[in-house]
């Protein structure tokens, strides 16, 4: 198998003709990777089924997952991810007014060991993969749910030491058909390798330099950054000037300014010396002292160096300082991680209270109550049910919480995390439940994109057609499991769907919710009520949500908030994305942008006439394009996103 997000268009296109399938299909999977940042073959509705469970054979994502992340008030993000070997890496997303910014890495750690640097502490331990670079950025802009401006390899690692990875990444990201982000949106920053400068000069991607310096004396940078050691200033010099000469391009050199280490008028005036004929940007960067022996250097230290450099024509700013309440210097809250001696647990967050809340041990099953640190106040970090955590144990015999873990998803009505399942129950008597309402049901989950099980409830009321025809519309897409609480008929198949995974029970008053959760695990509720006098509820707590635990394995939500069956904010022309029988027909229709309303060539308007596709279906898909659209016209014609 091959790495999916190493392979270029024109790879992957080659791949899918060795399998006898079109090349096209290659453009319609990067189309689906890189300008919808989807990473899960499945949800490429517009490729043929079978070839939908053939390419986990052919592809793989590189597995990277986040095992914390950090925010801070100013609106940067700090991500540790942790790869398929156990090894981690950092990245950072840094906003600015008007424009996002990546800072990613090419390596796991680095071997230059500067001395004002965390990543080198925790020394090198290999090259990052072609995928494994571009998997940074699709991971975070599907956090950030939205694309990245500028990407700058300055996170962990030299990467002109995997120039090779890095250089591919970069086309496969840059590439017009894909992701379309232009070669002066990259930015490569290096501690001085002058052949891997020189071969930038040389290729045809014409990206930005940034260069570490940090001192322009041999000897202080030498002890600063033992690449100095290898490569001096003099043959730095010698392959910046031949960049400039070849490009043409400004280079963007980084100063660290250490208190009474670099930051004199002697420092400065060499620092002049050296780059004089260079057409440069000094970045100026009060140190953030991950070295004990380094001191942040005045505020009027600061003003004084960067005034002399301006003095003499050089442009040059103070970096405006970004996740300063975070530990968002490069290697930071990797070596903070691997520092800290405390014993950490994982768990899931199942109910809150005002100051605490309750956790499910995810190795005992055991409840414990956990605090918030003070940071995550500070912070606005709110963790909700659902979140799963890392904790330590305190004496008193709770908990504290240290981190959250990455969502996988996340729900908004009710505000509940990492489901893995919706149960919609449905009784087709007593009440019956219509097809309009279920279809909302269903258009909500898909909406979320997340798998539903069907549940129809009262099967003992029911005869064998009224089963039938519900299956006709519904079976080819959804997973339908018969039940009956009353009469315990299918309990324990349901059990199996439920066991080990967190789902939200939804569906109309009366079709039986709260009797089969009872039959499910007979005192359900009760059990939590003991450990519910430890949570201190504020008294202006109006509504909350929280996890029911199964005694068989498994969390459950079971809320009225997924009742509110008002349409998200869907553009009506998407909506037919919520509907898959007609999603995965829409192709064959004679416009690209048909909407199956009254346009000439209807593919699916004929599927219709022939019955192959309910038409209490399309009625329900009719009513709310209809519902989209006057609501659109009221907001002005203003469009969601």
């Amino acid at each position: 198998m091959k790495d999916i997000l190493s392979l270029g268009l024109d790879e992957m296109r080659g791949l899918l003709l060795s399998k006898e399938e079109a090349a096209f299909r290659a453009d319609q999977i990067f189309n689906w990777v890189y300008k919808k940042r989807t990473l899960d073959f499945s949800e490429m509705t517009n490729l043929p089924k079978a070839l939908r469970g053939e390419l986990p054979g052919l592809l793989y994502f590189p597995a990277m997952r986040a095992v914390e992340k950090q925010f801070s008030k100013d609106g940067t993000e700090k991500y540790l991810w942790k790869l398929k070997d156990g090894n981690q890496i950092e990245s950072v997303v840094l906003r600015h007014p008007g424009h996002v910014t990546f800072c990613i890495s090419s390596q796991v750690g680095c071997a230059l060991n500067c001395s004002f640097c965390a990543t080198g502490a925790g020394g090198f331990s290999r090259n990052l993969s072609t995928g494994e670079i571009v998997s940074q950025v699709i991971h975070m802009e599907r956090a950030i749910h939205g694309p990245v401006d500028n990407i700058v390899f300055m996170g962990m690692g030299e990467p002109f030491l995997n120039e090779n990875s890095v250089y591919k990444a970069i086309n496969i990201l840059h590439d017009p058909r894909g992701r379309n982000l232009g070669f002066r949106h990259f930015t490569i920053s290096t501690a001085g390798i002058p052949e891997g400068i020189k071969r930038l000069a040389d290729s045809e991607i014409d990206i930005r330099l940034s260069v570490s310096l940090h001192s322009a004396k041999d000897e202080l940078r030498s002890s600063l950054m033992p690449v100095n050691r290898i490569h001096s200033l003099d043959s730095l010099r010698e392959a910046l000037v031949y960049y400039q000469q070849k490009t043409g391009n400004r280079i963007t050199f980084e100063y660290a300014l250490i208190s009474g280490v670099n930051d004199t008028a002697g420092d400065v005036e060499q620092l002049i010396k050296y780059l004089r004929g260079i057409k440069s940007f000094i970045n100026i960067i009060p140190v953030n002292p991950v070295n004990p022996n380094f001191e942040r250097p005045t505020d009027q230290k600061v003003v004084d160096f960067e005034e002399r450099l301006k003095a003499v024509g050089f442009e040059s700013a103070v970096r405006h300082e970004k996740g300063t309440d975070i530990d968002a210097a490069c290697g930071q809250l990797r070596q903070r991680r691997r520092g800290k001696g405390l014993e950490r647990r994982k768990g899931v967050v199942v109910r809150f209270g005002s100051r605490n809340m309750e956790v499910v041990d995810n190795e005992t099953g055991g409840r414990l109550l956990c605090t918030m640190p003070g940071r995550f106040r500070m912070q606005g970090i709110r963790p909700i049910v659902g979140d799963r955590v890392e904790y330590s144990l305190s004496g008193n015999g709770q908990g504290r919480i240290e981190s959250i873990l990455t969502r996988e998803t996340e729900l908004l009505r009710p505000r509940i995390s990492n489901i893995e399942q919706i149960l919609l129950v449905l009784s087709l008597r007593e009440p019956a439940v219509q097809n309009v309402i279920t279809d909302r049901f269903l258009v909500l989950a898909e909406y979320a994109k997340l798998p539903v099980v069907v549940v129809i409830n009262k099967i003992d009321l029911l005869a064998d057609d009224e089963i039938k025809e519900f299956s006709e519309i519904y079976g080819e897409y959804y997973n339908i499991h018969q039940v009956s609480s009353k009469k315990e008929i299918n309990i324990n198949q349901l059990r199996d769907i439920l066991k080990g995974k967190i789902s939200v029970m939804a569906g109309m008053s009366g079709v039986g919710k709260s009797s089969l959760l009872n039959t499910l695990n007979p005192g359900l509720k009760l059990r939590v009520s003991e450990i519910s006098r430890g949570l201190e509820r504020g008294r202006h707590t109006t509504s909350y949500v929280e996890l029911l635990q199964f005694d068989f394995g498994g969390l459950i939500a079971d809320t009225p908030g997924f009742a509110n069956l008002e349409l998200p904010e869907i553009e009506p022309d998407s909506l037919k994305r919520y509907f898959p029988e007609i999603d995965q027909e829409s192709g064959m229709c004679a416009f690209s942008d048909c909407v199956h309303i009254d346009e000439p060539g209807c593919y699916v308007k004929e599927l219709i006439k022939a019955g192959n596709i309910h038409e209490s279906r399309y009625e329900s898909y009719l009513s709310m394009y209809n519902e989209l659209k006057e609501r659109e016209r009221e907001k002005g014609g203003k469009k969601y996103g």
